[in-house]
């Protein structure tokens, strides 16, 4: 990075932590990263398995050659899309929902990868509401910050947000998985080849699970706050 790239990020940050009384700038751009980071991977292997191992079998004859895996080349459309559309359920599980199979949706919830900007951003509303109190006059230690997560009503808040972030992801993740299917059924019936069917599958990815993974993120690092 340049010295003058650098300095114009400093001051975008700073501008944001002006208008940002919560001061959770920086917490919300690392969730946003990793949120954006694990649709990114979806798309990598996306491109993987149309493009690489054109595993539907997308490719003509004459440039087939030396393709082996098509998991996905069913005689059938209907059946393409169906054994596609189970793989993308799969990994978006793995690599975005972190579920595995025979665990329930409320203990993945509880063991989510978001959860640790939720209670990062909500130790700093414990922490600010602390500080407002002490300029009121409590006498307010760091030991009752650090008791705060022990009391039931923060920890049944925050298993409350966890559950509401979990089910809002999922609900991106089956939004995208929708809209891809229409994509990849429209797109085997116009016989289009492997690499424009990976370009439109991953300007789904992009306009629907990066996109709004990352309003997500925002919104829920706030309202942790604020909670």
């Amino acid at each position: 990075m340049d010295t003058g790239t650098g300095y114009a990020m400093c001051i975008t940050v700073n501008r944001e932590l002006n208008r940002d009384p919560t001061q959770t700038i920086s917490l919300r751009m690392q969730f946003e990263g990793d949120a954006s980071r694990r649709f990114r991977n979806i798309k990598g292997q996306i491109r993987d398995v149309l493009i690489d191992a054109d595993a539907l079998g997308l490719r003509t004859n004459r440039d087939s050659a030396g393709v082996s895996d098509r998991a996905f080349d069913f005689p059938r459309s209907a059946d393409k899309v169906e054994a596609f559309m189970a793989w993308l359920k799969k990994a978006t599980n793995s690599e975005i929902l972190e579920v595995t199979e025979g665990v329930p949706l409320s203990q993945a919830a509880n063991r989510a990868w978001m959860n640790t900007y939720i209670r990062r951003s909500y130790r700093k509303g414990v922490t600010h509401a602390a500080t407002r109190m002490r300029k009121a006059g409590a006498t307010v230690g760091e030991r009752w910050i650090d008791a705060a997560f022990n009391r039931p009503i923060h920890a049944d808040r925050l298993g409350l947000i966890f559950t509401r972030t979990f089910s809002e992801l999922e609900g991106i993740t089956q939004t995208m998985d929708s809209q891809i299917s229409r994509v990849l059924a429209q797109g085997i019936g116009e016989g289009i080849g492997p690499l424009d069917m990976a370009r439109q599958i991953n300007e789904r990815v992009d306009k629907i699970g990066i996109t709004r993974a990352r309003v997500l993120a925002r919104s829920e690092t706030i309202s942790s706050h604020a909670e």
